[in-house]
């Protein structure tokens, strides 16, 4: 954390604010409170700019809001307290102030927060002055990625600048022998001997640069690619200038540190996607300061995982002064920031759900980095792997498991991740089963059937023996829970998403008894209906259940085997 505390004054919307920051420091309010002002008072600090290369202009930008005394100028004024890092002076803190009257920049100080003067030519002015603020707009267009390729050029321009001139002279070369009859033409007419060369400064050819991107084995610009793609490769980006400038900053310089301001990240990108951007902010924040705006549950709840590290601010307009106001908020302890937000109650528990499942789905993805190359079978949930693990000691006492089991967050979990097919990509030599209950999972697997691409083909057929889908080109299976001849009532193909089928239900009548419910069914008949509030307890139990209690669960490791061997 470089930023210890930063006060605006007289800046657009806001009048006079001091906030106290942290690693990542989150400002949420509804539209027009002035959030994104804070992100630009912080631009205009550093980089002299509002917007994106939108100039200061001290009448448009100077808060109608202000109180001033009689007599005294118009100013706006932004200061900053800094902690350097703990070599320059052993960390002591600094004050930095700006002024701007209506000619623009009038008086920048430098002092230690007792008061006493920063000198100018000392190690500490040269980091300060070094400070990088990359500010990202709400609107993440052409013109953004143009002026980040520039940035990207006055990085590498550190480095490489030499070579990638040295290699234009050849691309240079070649284009000169396909115009000389130009250049001739030119001298002839017009009497001037011209040739095409390269500009002196590469930093706009860099703007016209572009990311070539695979998708399905196809090459597309990402400049064809959904907003949301792109979205996704800005943090990227941002953190490789930032790790490039400290590695390459030159000898005896000071170390180059990076802020961000980064309005409404949540833009464009769908809700499981926004979980995955939080994590690389989480990551990127232990080598750059982060401020962003959002409307965004995902993003405002941040603090909630990760207390010591954020700060969040509610935005909103005083009653009286009409101006901004920047409140900090204790999320673990605020109820009524979702109501401010116009969000419905009901969203919480959902993006908690979502939260959780992120988390799953990231330990799965440890795993199998980690786990030697073995098959991999998600279930539905936890009970069902307790279920199957207990099941496996039992018939197969002492013989090690050849599979590992992944317990998914549900049935939609394990149909999304096999319709997707990104982890049959990232991971081509695995084989990757999915077992689902044959109950209204039946909605999930026959999902993958009906694809019109064709991709999932029927490799089982039986319904006892388990109906099995293949990928017709990776290593994907996924298959209905078998269904023993003493169940024959309870699911089938026919009966489509209202088979009754769960684990739980290959256990004999006798084990299952306390734990279930009577069902009445249509033409007369009874079925057993496993209660799911009893499910955890009945796993739990398992364990010590006789061997040929799992008589039924043969059928499933027969199939898991003969795919493994296939």
């Amino acid at each position: 954390m470089f930023i210890k505390k930063i006060l605006i004054k007289n800046f657009r919307s806001i009048a006079n604010q001091v906030i106290e920051t942290n690693g990542i420091n989150i400002i949420v309010g509804n539209n027009d409170t002035g959030k994104s002002n804070f992100l630009k008072a912080l631009n205009l600090f550093f980089n002299g700019f509002t917007d994106t290369n939108s100039d200061f202009n001290f009448e448009s930008d100077f808060c109608i809001f202000a109180l001033r005394g009689k007599g005294k100028a118009k100013e706006i004024v932004i200061e900053l307290i800094l902690n350097p890092p703990t070599s320059y002076n052993n960390g002591k803190a600094i004050k930095w102030r700006k002024i701007w009257r209506n000619r623009g920049l009038w008086k920048e100080v430098f002092k230690y927060v007792d008061n006493k003067p920063l000198m100018p030519r000392t190690r500490v002015r040269d980091w300060l002055n070094g400070i990088v603020f990359r500010y990202v707009p709400a609107i993440k267009d052409v013109a953004y990625f143009s002026e980040l390729l520039r940035y990207l050029h006055d990085t590498l321009s550190l480095t490489i600048e030499d070579e990638v001139k040295a290699a234009g002279k050849g691309f240079i070369s070649t284009i000169k022998k396909h115009t000389q009859k130009l250049d001739n033409d030119i001298l002839k007419r017009l009497g001037i001997k011209s040739s095409i060369q390269l500009p002196p400064n590469l930093r706009d050819l860099f703007s016209t640069l572009d990311f070539q991107t695979t998708n399905y084995d196809k090459e597309i610009s990402l400049r064809h690619r959904g907003d949301g793609i792109k979205a996704r490769y800005i943090p990227i980006i941002l953190k490789f200038l930032a790790d490039h400038e400290k590695l390459y900053h030159p000898q005896g310089a000071a170390l180059v540190n990076t802020i961000w301001g980064y309005e409404e990240p949540e833009n464009n990108l769908e809700l499981l996607k926004q979980f995955e951007l939080i994590d690389e902010f989480i990551d990127y924040s232990k080598k750059a300061q982060i401020f962003l705006t959002t409307h965004s549950p995902t993003f405002y709840s941040i603090e909630k995982s990760y207390p010591d590290a954020v700060n969040t601010f509610r935005a909103s307009v005083d009653r009286r002064s009409k101006s901004t106001c920047f409140d900090i908020i204790n999320m673990n302890r605020d109820k009524l920031l979702d109501k401010h937000m116009g969000l419905l109650p009901l969203i919480a528990p959902y993006i908690k759900k979502q939260q959780e499942k992120v988390a799953k789905l990231k330990k799965t993805l440890e795993d199998l980095e980690n786990d030697e190359n073995k098959a991999v079978l998600f279930v539905e949930g936890e009970t069902d792997r307790i279920i199957l693990n207990n099941a496996w000691k039992k018939l197969y006492y002492g013989k090690p498991m050849d599979f590992l089991i992944k317990d998914a967050f549900d049935r939609h979990f394990i149909g999304n991740t096999f319709l997707r097919e990104e982890i049959f990509k990232n991971y081509p030599d695995r084989k990757f089963i999915g077992m689902l209950d044959f109950d209204e999972a039946f909605e999930n697997w026959n999902r993958l059937k009906d694809k019109k691409e064709h991709k999932w083909v029927s490799a089982i057929k039986d319904e006892t023996k388990g109906l099995l889908l293949k990928h017709h080109k990776f290593n994907g299976h996924i298959f209905l829970l078998p269904v023993p001849l003493n169940r024959s009532k309870y699911a089938s193909f026919k009966y489509g998403k209202n088979s009754m089928m769960s684990i739980e239900l290959l256990f004999p009548d006798r084990r299952i008894k306390k734990f279930v419910e009577k069902i009445s069914v249509p033409g007369g008949g009874v079925l057993l209906h496993f209660r799911d509030d009893k499910k955890i307890k009945f796993a739990e139990l398992t364990n010590k259940f006789n061997k040929n209690d799992f008589d039924n669960f043969r059928t499933i490791f027969e199939l898991i085997n003969s795919i493994i061997n296939s």
